[in-house]
């Protein structure tokens, strides 16, 4: 019996050892995992705007509001029109160029769609060919450019401004295209453009009256029957 009683008392004595530290541990650690409840996850970042953005106070009568100016969006705008012949205003300029969404890129000689991820292969070049298909007075903007990255396989994109109603220029066709042009056939004074790719079916775009839309594709043999204009010579 005192064997059994020993045994009991061991047992007794281990268990009660094994409580004590668990609430040792437990009064330690928990804690710690409370702490690190409250460390807030990480945000995604947004994307950045121009560092040498600055707000500028402007006195209208006897309010005064704050006009947001921005050189390094001014320096993209002349970089993007150097050397182009149009009577397009300077707000003009600038509405294209915020919506294709271009960065001046470090070296401030050509452009960058992610400024922060920014690195030796990203910088791409833009063209601008300015036209007026339908002859009312009011230029339509191409704008070519773009690389692997901006445009996959293709490595180039086209777009186009085309001014609506309200007095705004709206973004047409702007995605990926190494063979672009401009076709003689045409749709309330604009004319059909084609963008595509080579060795693939190339798609016809038309004028519906509002905007750009797919019509119809050829065949990559009969290209050269269609009499397309390249851009560039179309604007001349």
């Amino acid at each position: 019996m005192r064997q059994v009683d020993t045994k009991r008392n061991r047992g007794y004595r281990i268990a009660g050892t094994i409580v004590v530290l668990t609430a040792i541990c437990a009064a330690i650690f928990i804690p710690e995992l409370d702490k690190q409840k409250e460390i807030p996850k990480p945000r995604l970042h947004a994307r950045t705007q121009n560092s040498d953005q600055v707000n500028i106070p402007v006195n209208i009568g006897n309010d005064t509001t704050t006009q947001v100016a921005s050189s390094t969006s001014e320096k993209g705008v002349k970089l993007l029109f150097k050397g182009v012949k149009t009577d397009l205003s300077p707000s003009d300029k600038l509405q294209i160029y915020k919506s294709l969404g271009f960065y001046l890129s470090n070296s401030q000689t050509r452009f960058v769609i992610d400024k922060e991820q920014e690195d030796a292969y990203s910088a791409f070049d833009a063209r601008v060919y300015v036209t007026d298909m339908n002859k009312d007075g009011v230029d339509e903007v191409f704008v070519s450019y773009g690389n692997s990255i901006t445009s996959g396989s293709a490595g180039s994109s086209v777009a186009l401004f085309i001014k609506n109603g309200k007095n705004e220029y709206k973004s047409n066709l702007d995605f990926p295209g190494c063979i672009g042009g401009v076709l003689p056939t045409k749709n309330e004074g604009y004319n059909d453009l084609i963008i595509g790719c080579p060795g693939m079916d190339i798609p016809v775009w038309s004028w519906n009256g509002k905007e750009y839309v797919f019509s119809k594709r050829i065949q990559p043999e009969k290209i050269k029957s269609i009499r397309a204009t390249s851009f560039e010579d179309f604007v001349r």
